[in-house]
C-alpha cells in the first residue's frame, strides 16, 4: 500500500480387541497385573505389522508454490481505495490526513489433500499415507488510484512500491513451500501408518492422520503468516512513502 501526503493432533490409542488404554484399568482373569495387559497387545500389534501391516511403498508429498501473474486496476479513486481493508499500519501519525494512492491485494492461501491407503486382513485393517498435495497460492493484483495516470512520475514511483508487496509475497511463499515439505517429511518418516485397528474404529485411525498433517500445516501456515505480516510493514515504511514523494518532486 502507497498513501502520499494530503492479512489437533489428537492420541489414538490402537484397538485390536480393546484399548490399552482401556485394559490398562481391568484385571486379566488370570490375576496377573494390569501392567501386562498392554505389552501383550503391543506385541500383537508388532507381529501383525511384521506379517501384513505395514507401508506397501513410500508416500509421495508434492508441494506447489504459485503464484498468478500480477494483475493491474487504474480505475479507482483514492477514496475508492480507502474504503479497503489493509493488512499493514501507516507510518504516519494519526493527525496527518492521506489518501490511499495504490495497494497491492492478495492474500497467500494454503490448500492440501490426503490420500491414504490400507491393508486388510482377517477384520483388521492398516492405514497409512499414499499421496499427500499441498498449493500454496498467490493472485496478486495491484491497484494505482487514477488520480496518477501512465506516464505521470507518481504512476511509476506507486507501480513500483506496490511490486515491492508482491516480491515479499513471492519469496513468503517459497519459503514456507520448503519448510511445508521438509516437516511433512519429518511427519511421515515418524509415523506413516496406523494399525491394526479394527473396522468400527476405521474412521478413527483415518481421521487421525489426516489430522497430523492438517495440524502441522496449520502450525506452518500462522508462522508464515505472521512473517508475511511483518515483512509487508517493513514495505510500508515511512522512508519508502517519502522516497516515492521526493523521487517525483525532484523531477
Amino acid at each position: 500500500m502507497y498513501k502520499p501526503n494530503l492479512f489437533q493432533i489428537f492420541f489414538l490409542a490402537f484397538f485390536i480387541l480393546t484399548s490399552p488404554a482401556l485394559a490398562a484399568k481391568e484385571k486379566s482373569e488370570d490375576g496377573k497385573s494390569d501392567k501386562e495387559i498392554p505389552d501383550k497387545i503391543q506385541k500383537m500389534i508388532d507381529e501383525h505389522r511384521k506379517k501384513w501391516c505395514h507401508v506397501t511403498w513410500d508416500p509421495k508429498i508434492n508441494i506447489v508454490p504459485i503464484t498468478d501473474k500480477v494483475k493491474y486496476d487504474y480505475s479507482l479513486s483514492t477514496k475508492e481505495l480507502s474504503t479497503f481493508h489493509i493488512d499493514t499500519d501507516s507510518p504516519y501519525d494519526d493527525d496527518v490526513i492521506t489518501d490511499v494512492g495504490g495497494l497491492m491485494s492478495g492474500r497467500i492461501n494454503i490448500d492440501h489433500e490426503i490420500e491414504l491407503d490400507e491393508e486388510y486382513h482377517d477384520g483388521l485393517h492398516c492405514f497409512f499415507y499414499k499421496e499427500i498435495n499441498v498449493e500454496i497460492a498467490i493472485s496478486p493484483k495491484v491497484y494505482i488510484a487514477k488520480e496518477y495516470p501512465k506516464g505521470t512520475c507518481m504512476f511509476d514511483e506507486i507501480k513500483k512500491h506496490e511490486n515491492k508487496h508482491v516480491l515479499v509475497d513471492r519469496k513468503v511463499v517459497n519459503k514456507y513451500a520448503k519448510k511445508v515439505g521438509i516437516k511433512l517429511v519429518d511427519l511421515i518418516n515418524e509415523e506413516m501408518l496406523v494399525g491394526p485397528v479394527r473396522e468400527k474404529d476405521s474412521q478413527l485411525a483415518t481421521d487421525y492422520l489426516r489430522n497430523k498433517v492438517k495440524a502441522e500445516i496449520n502450525y506452518i501456515a500462522k508462522q508464515m503468516y505472521d512473517e508475511r505480516n511483518r515483512r509487508q510493514q517493513l514495505v510500508d515504511s515511512l522512508g519508502e512513502y517519502q522516497d516515492v514523494t521526493d523521487n517525483c518532486r525532484e523531477r
